[in-house]
C-alpha cells in the first residue's frame, strides 16, 4: 500500500480530484456562470480550473478555530495550518492511516441496476434511454441545485433565502426543465460532464439487453465521470473503454483511453514528467 501511494505521488505530482460529490456541484455552478457570460458575450469558466485540490483537502479546506484570538491572529494561524498540510503526500497520510479499509459491498446496488434494467425495457431509441438516465440523475441532484440557488441569492443579490422559499418559486424544477431540455435537443457539448458521461455509460448498458451490470462497475463509471473530462489520458479495462469508444466520449473530451498493458506501458514511458 505504502509503495502503491509513493507511485501515486510521483504520477499525480501530489495533486487530486476533490470529492466526487463536490465535483457535481461545481460542474453545476460553473455551467450556470458560464451561461450567464455567454449571454454577455464573455468566455465562460474552464470547470478544470475548479476541481483539483491538495491531497489533504480532498474533502474540502479545514482549519481550526481558536477561542479568545484575534480574527488577524485565527486567520494567519490558519493559513500556517493549511500551508503545513498543503505539503502532506498521500505517503504521509496512508502511514498514519489503519491497516485495512472497510470493503464497499456492491452487490445490493448491482442488482437493484440489473432489476430496473429488466423491469425497464419498454424504450424505442437510444436517445430515449440515454434521456432517461439523465431524468434520474437530475432528479438525484435536486439538493444540490437547492443549495445553488442559496449561493447565488446570496452573492448576486446580497439576500438570504431559505430553501421553502426557493421551493415556492420553482427555481429547481425550472432550472432542471432547461437542463433536460438541452440535453434533449443535443445542446450540451461538453458542458456538465459528470451527468452526461454516466447518463451516456449506464445507457449503453441498458440499451445492450444481454450485457448485465458487474460490482465493478460501480467503481469504473465513476472514474470515467471524472477522468475524461478533466484527465489527458484514462487508464482503463477493456470493456469500459469499448463502451467509450462506440459513444465516442473519447473525441468528445479529447482524452486517450487506454486499456492494453503494453498500449498502456508504451504509453507512460513516452511521457516525461
Amino acid at each position: 500500500r505504502v509503495i502503491t501511494a509513493q507511485v501515486m505521488d510521483s504520477l499525480s505530482m501530489q495533486y487530486c480530484f476533490i470529492s466526487p460529490t463536490m465535483i457535481a456541484g461545481q460542474e453545476i455552478i460553473t455551467f450556470f456562470r458560464s451561461s450567464q457570460r455567454k449571454s454577455l458575450g464573455l468566455l465562460p469558466y474552464d470547470p478544470d480550473d475548479y476541481v483539483w485540490t491538495k491531497i489533504p483537502f480532498i474533502l474540502g479546506e479545514v482549519g481550526p478555530t481558536w477561542n479568545g484570538l484575534s480574527e488577524t491572529e485565527v486567520q494567519s494561524l490558519q493559513v500556517k495550518f493549511l500551508d503545513y498540510l498543503s505539503q502532506k503526500s498521500l505517503d504521509d497520510i496512508v502511514k498514519i492511516m489503519p491497516e485495512g479499509f472497510p470493503l464497499r459491498d456492491r452487490r445490493e446496488l448491482v442488482k437493484e441496476w440489473n432489476i430496473g434494467k429488466d423491469a425497464n425495457q419498454s424504450w424505442k431509441t437510444f436517445h430515449e434511454v440515454f434521456m432517461h438516465e439523465v431524468g434520474g440523475a437530475l432528479d438525484t441532484m435536486h439538493e444540490d441545485f437547492e443549495k445553488l440557488w442559496q449561493y447565488l441569492f446570496e452573492v448576486d443579490k446580497g439576500k438570504q433565502i431559505s430553501v421553502e422559499e426557493i421551493r415556492r418559486l420553482k427555481c429547481v424544477e425550472n432550472l432542471t426543465q432547461l437542463i433536460y431540455q438541452a440535453f434533449d435537443g443535443n445542446k450540451i457539448d461538453q458542458e456538465l460532464p459528470l451527468i452526461h458521461i454516466r447518463a451516456m455509460i449506464h445507457a449503453h448498458l441498458r440499451y445492450d439487453k444481454k450485457r448485465r451490470y458487474k460490482e465493478t462497475d460501480v467503481e469504473d463509471f465513476g472514474h470515467a465521470g471524472w477522468a475524461l473530462p478533466y484527465c489527458d489520458y484514462f487508464l482503463t479495462e477493456n470493456d469500459l473503454a469499448t463502451i467509450i469508444s462506440q459513444r465516442k466520449l473519447d473525441t468528445l473530451y479529447g482524452t486517450t483511453v487506454l486499456s492494453k498493458d503494453s498500449d498502456i506501458l508504451d504509453c507512460l514511458s513516452r511521457l516525461s514528467f
